[in-house]
């Protein structure tokens, strides 16, 4: 297997485990930060979205677009 093919393959299963760790419990959810992308500031965020920031996973309250010095 070719590198471009196996990082398109890694790629595609980190999308994939981000889908579904969305749906953990709360409780799972703070003991599997590792799952969750990274906050961006300059991201769209939709309701019950998990991301992480500072080794701490955050869950949206409100759909709203994350802005710079916005931080979680």
């Amino acid at each position: 297997m070719k590198r471009s093919e196996l990082k398109l393959k890694v790629k595609t299963f980190r999308e994939k485990l981000e889908t579904v760790s969305q749906s953990l419990p709360d409780d799972l959810a703070q003991d599997s930060v590792a799952l969750y992308p990274h906050w961006k500031d300059d991201a769209h965020y939709d309701a019950n979205y998990r991301v992480q920031y500072n080794d701490v996973v955050y869950k949206c309250l409100q759909a709203h677009d994350a802005k710079p010095k916005g931080t979680p």
